[in-house]
């Protein structure tokens, strides 16, 4: 019998992650209310595939769009598609005629879109090594006669405040991993101006001068912030609640800094608060999935200064939160379930779900249990249980 038993935990732990949560809850293992227990199989990396579409704006020629990061690209003239595959919620980045974007992994299809209009790339026919001057010399096909100079140079990127593995982007499309810092070496042509980014957010440009440099990155941290460590930065979504509970949830309106969400949230919670009028306005902000391409026309129109000012006025006042959900003056991570609600990456806390309804990870539902892409009810469940009792009772 004991080998039995055995021979049937093996098969229940062989099968698919979803389903391990069927185990969980049988053990007792399930995570509760309660804010200390959580699934460890919630927090697995769940892989998901996605269809990315790159529209080249203007373009006249077959342009390429590379995922850097994850070594994949398509090509097209006007827009070209290709399915990549990574870690839901890591970002993976994008870059086409000159520009650059971050995505996020999460299991729905998008659109990326690319100025190509102005774009000229370096033509080049010809590069040689002129062993007089130490240096590669290429001559681009517009004009052979005149040579063009290129270099190599070392760049060191450090992420300050760095917690986790971060990566640096150069334009050009390198890259280097590290924690708090690494290294990639550029080769192109001198004089030029190249940007550099990295994945705790943050941008700058170096000029390709064949000297070694350093660049920084002030990484914010994810969960609670201070106004200071968003303030200049993209996000594509953002939520906020008001003294008198009012909420609301803003997303699809594309990259729009910090301090712009917060003025939309300050306008939303205008006139709302607390029973005893002791407190107006907001009570807790969030943002998330952060974002580096153009802002949108609405942000270019506003001045950040003075709303940055605002937004740190309110920093005694406020909870601000960043890839989280705020609850009960705390921000709490993604996936983590509270009093019948889990933390979206909407950036706000969602109620459960019940049995039958479609789910990608157990913490979305009720019971604790998604298989096959629903949630699984408490009836079937208990079924289960009776069965085992049965069979090894």
């Amino acid at each position: 019998m004991k080998k039995i038993i055995v021979l049937f935990l093996m098969l229940v732990l062989s099968v698919s992650v979803a389903h391990a949560g069927i185990f969980d809850w049988i053990t007792g293992r399930v995570a509760n209310d309660s804010e200390e227990n959580q699934s460890t199989e919630d927090l697995l990396p769940v892989t998901v595939y996605e269809q990315v579409t790159c529209k080249f704006l203007g373009s006249t020629s077959t342009q390429t769009c590379y995922a850097s990061n994850i070594d994949q690209s398509c090509t097209g003239t006007d827009s070209c598609t290709m399915t990549i595959m990574g870690a839901q919620g890591s970002q993976f980045y994008l870059k086409a005629c000159g520009g650059a974007a971050y995505a996020t992994f999460d299991n729905a299809d998008e659109t990326v879109e690319f100025n190509c209009e102005t774009y000229e790339p370096e033509k080049e026919i010809d590069c040689v090594f002129d062993e007089a001057t130490q240096t590669r010399m290429c001559y681009p096909s517009d004009d052979p006669a005149v040579p063009v100079e290129k270099v190599k140079e070392q760049v060191t990127c450090k992420f300050l405040e760095s917690k986790q593995l971060q990566t640096c982007y150069s334009a050009l499309g390198e890259t280097c991993e590290g924690e708090t810092s690494c290294v990639m070496d550029i080769t192109f042509v001198k004089g030029k101006k190249i940007s550099l980014k990295s994945s705790c957010g943050g941008y700058t440009y170096i000029l390709i001068d064949g000297n070694n440099e350093n660049v920084e990155f002030k990484c914010s941290p994810t969960e609670e912030v201070t106004p200071e460590q968003i303030a200049g930065r993209g996000f594509q979504r953002a939520a906020w609640e008001c003294y008198d509970g009012a909420s609301d949830i803003s997303q699809e309106v594309g990259c729009l800094p910090a301090e712009v969400w917060h003025k939309k949230a300050e306008l939303y919670c205008e006139g709302h608060c607390y029973q005893d009028k002791s407190k107006c306005g907001i009570n807790s902000f969030s943002v998330s999935e952060e974002c580096h391409e153009t802002v949108t026309e609405e942000a270019q129109l506003v001045d950040l200064e003075k709303l940055k000012e605002e937004m740190e006025e309110s920093k005694g006042e406020t909870l601000f939160c960043k890839d989280s959900c705020p609850l009960d003056e705390k921000c709490y991570p993604f996936g983590y379930r509270k009093k019948g609600k889990f933390c979206s990456d909407l950036g706000a806390f969602t109620d459960q779900l019940q049995e039958d309804l479609a789910c990608d990870n157990n913490f979305e539902c009720s019971t604790n249990v998604c298989v096959d892409g629903k949630c699984i009810g408490s009836g079937l469940i208990q079924k289960i249980i009776n069965w085992l009792t049965k069979l090894f009772g």
